[in-house]
């Protein structure tokens, strides 16, 4: 029973001790799930075979799928990217073969609605230690807002030069006319204001 004792003590140890760890795992995932709820972009993981393991509740919002349709499946990134885009996965995939460990861009994408938005997107790819391929984290937001306002803005700017365009050159002629009377005449010129 004496070496009991101290065996009992030391599984009791260990209990306290794995019961003290899974509390603090359950809390940093309750802590993850949190951000992942409220984040205002898709946030996924996919494994070595490039399955989603993992994707939150924000990608029905962007993309108009729910979560569930992505767990567990390879993307079909056809269906997803713009056809002047899927450049962008061999892209990727030549990124993945040289090792980068960051890559990021912007892409255009289809919702399920089949309308275009446009995605700023930044990934982290784990290697194992012989350099194969282990997993992506991926974070994706939703710029559709901001590339339709540059657009408006590009638009507004090509109106605007196209309406005052000739009187900035009308103006611009006249300055450097007037510039050039003045510096080739021998007479002193001023201008005078009441």
């Amino acid at each position: 029973t004496q070496d009991i004792m101290p065996l009992e003590a030391e599984i009791k140890s260990l209990h306290e001790i794995i019961t003290q760890k899974s509390q603090e795992l359950q809390s940093a995932q309750e802590r993850f799930a949190r951000i992942a709820r409220a984040a205002n972009g898709i946030i996924a993981w996919f494994d070595e075979h490039c399955h989603c393991v993992y994707v939150n509740p924000e990608v029905e919002r962007i993309l108009g799928h729910p979560a569930w349709e992505f767990i567990e499946r390879e993307i079909d990134w056809k269906v997803l990217i713009h056809p002047d885009d899927l450049h962008l996965v061999d892209d990727f995939r030549k990124a993945m073969q040289a090792g980068q460990a960051v890559i990021e861009g912007e892409v255009r994408a289809y919702n399920r609605s089949a309308y275009m938005i446009f995605l700023a997107w930044h990934a982290a790819i784990q290697y194992h230690p012989d350099g194969s391929f282990k997993g992506m984290d991926l974070v994706a937001e939703d710029i559709t807002q901001l590339k339709v306002a540059e657009e408006e803005l590009k638009k507004a700017t090509m109106r605007i030069q196209e309406l005052y365009g000739n009187k900035l050159q009308e103006i611009r002629e006249s300055e450097e006319r007037y510039r050039l009377i003045v510096e080739g005449s021998n007479d002193v010129m001023f201008s005078m204001d009441r």
